[in-house]
């Protein structure tokens, strides 16, 4: 037995996966080194091979096995997790513990006491003018210039009129004031003055509505002060600015409304323009693409039951293999599966050559026993491609052998016979 046969004969064995080592390393040895091995045949007992799991029954274990494997894997997987964690933590050292502010003491709040007014007719309680003026007098700084006041201040200055008092001498014979009616008279003088400065803030309007400039201007001394956490009380004085801000309402421009009509418009339009296209392409589209797809789905179908004849044939235990030869001058190789009890198989084939059109002939298959010779039906074009079903519906259930053949025929013609231009054969032995 030469080498070549020797290694042929280990491809059903190396298609199953059923090598021993030593053979399968020399095997592959020669597969890397050899040019000329029959690599479409290993590659057909290949998918053989793999169609098998589809119709064997596999073996399923128990489920307490099941169970016993999953909790060996998850508590291997847990010590594994716990294993690369602990490899991975880093060793921290303890921070060091931040110090303790210390809270300063917080000082004492000035006590600001108001001064006591003790009033009497006598004038006992409250000090003599005199008396302050000499305070006054001792303080640093007293030495100053007095200014005289202005005109305008003058004026706003209240005048205070002593009433009449009668004229009695006191037991000590000193002079006396009645402060209550003083005191009384100042109050009501102070209660009257609120009505200039509204006057004089009515007259003030019209100035700042002219000049906003100047409004700002007074304005942001007046914000300054309210900003300071120093503590001022508004004065009587008709000089002093109003602090409610002028709100002057402005319209919107139409330039601007006719701008924002015209952008919706314009985006309203695109909308509905691309709308438009989209409809149009799915209208002019829509029907080739559904045509596309019911030929996919088609030739899906086509491929599955083809698939599906093909196990059919796996199943049945009378099915044969068998390799067609090429004829003369021809390239070409095939495989058929077939099964004497259901007389139907499935036909396979690869590299046939091209007919030029100016010879007007096809290929055909044909099935012939030993008395005579049956046209299958069947024209086989170069390009055909995949599992070719076949039928036989002849009398041969007495032949012993079946002969396939593939021949080169005249267009639109059945002959009686095949014709001797032999592109493939293969015979079939039938055991009875």
């Amino acid at each position: 037995m030469s080498d070549q046969e020797k290694y042929n004969s280990y491809i059903h064995a190396y298609a199953l996966g059923c090598l021993d080592k030593d053979e399968f390393i020399e095997l592959t040895e020669y597969l890397e080194g050899s040019s000329d091995f029959n690599w479409v045949e290993l590659g057909e007992f290949q998918n053989l091979a793999a169609l098998l799991p589809s119709f064997l029954q596999t073996e399923d274990p128990a489920a307490s096995v099941k169970n016993k494997v999953a909790q060996r894997l998850y508590r291997l997987k847990e010590e594994k997790k716990l294993a690369q964690a602990q490899q991975q933590r880093p060793v921290r050292e303890p921070a060091p513990a931040p110090p303790v502010p210390v809270a300063a003491a917080p000082k004492p709040a000035p006590v600001f006491e108001p001064p006591q007014r003790h009033h009497s007719d006598s004038g006992t309680g409250r000090p003599t003018q005199r008396t302050q003026v000499e305070m006054r007098s001792s303080e640093p700084g007293s030495e100053r210039p007095v200014e005289a006041p202005p005109e305008e201040f003058r004026q706003d200055i209240p005048q205070i009129r002593i009433p009449e008092v009668p004229q009695e001498q006191p037991a000590g014979g000193g002079f006396h004031l009645n402060m209550d009616a003083i005191d009384e008279h100042i109050h009501e003088t102070t209660q009257e003055t609120p009505a200039e400065p509204q006057q004089y803030q009515q007259e003030e309007e019209p100035l700042r509505q002219e000049s906003p400039h100047i409004h700002h201007q007074e304005e942001e001394p007046q914000q300054r002060i309210h900003s300071t956490p120093l503590l001022i009380t508004q004065t009587d004085s008709p000089a002093a600015p109003s602090d409610q801000p002028i709100i002057i309402k402005k319209g919107v421009p139409p330039a601007f409304f006719i701008i924002a009509v015209l952008i919706l418009a314009g985006a309203i339009y695109t909308t509905y323009y691309l709308l438009e296209q989209k409809i149009n392409s799915l209208k002019t589209g829509l029907p080739a693409e559904i045509t596309r797809i019911t030929s996919e789905y088609d030739a899906k179908l086509v491929q599955l039951d083809r698939q599906q004849q093909v196990l059919t044939l796996l199943g049945q235990s009378d099915v044969l293999f068998v390799k067609l030869s090429p004829g003369t001058g021809s390239s070409a190789y095939g495989k058929l599966l077939y099964s004497p009890s259901l007389r139907q198989g499935q036909l396979i084939l690869n590299d046939l050559r091209i007919i030029p059109p100016q010879d007007q002939k096809v290929y055909q298959l044909w099935v012939k026993g030993s008395r005579s010779a049956l046209f299958i039906g069947i024209e086989v074009s170069s390009s055909s491609t995949g599992y070719i079903p076949v039928s036989i519906s002849g009398d041969f259930s007495k032949e012993k052998s079946l002969t396939f053949l593939v021949t080169r025929e005249s267009v639109g013609t059945t002959p009686s016979a095949p014709s001797k231009e032999v592109e493939l054969s293969g015979t079939v032995r039938i055991s009875n």
